[in-house]
């Protein structure tokens, strides 16, 4: 059978000058039934030569998920308004 879940395709973007790094990454559920971008935000905390950046993680979140956006008007209220998790903090702890 299918996995729950399968992992696809990432993509990041490093922004040296507001010291931003984001990370995208396709998740297909339910036999391809939704799909979302799972959204990780981090900052840019330090860079260590050519090879080294260090991030703090700061939020992860799914986006466009094709579950709310299903849901029409009320999935997009849900998105926008639904927090996103303190991955950073979560991080932390371990």
């Amino acid at each position: 059978p299918a996995p729950i879940k399968e992992v696809g395709s990432a993509t990041q973007t490093i922004d040296m000058d507001a010291k931003t790094f984001v990370s995208r990454v396709k998740v297909t559920t339910l036999g391809g039934l939704a799909t979302s971008i799972m959204t990780t935000r981090a900052s840019i905390t330090g860079v260590e030569g050519l090879e080294c950046i260090r991030l703090k993680i700061e939020t992860t979140k799914p986006e466009d998920s094709t579950v709310l956006e299903k849901l029409g008007p009320l999935g997009s209220m849900i998105n926008e308004n639904s927090p996103p998790f303190p991955s950073g903090e979560a991080l932390e702890k371990v």
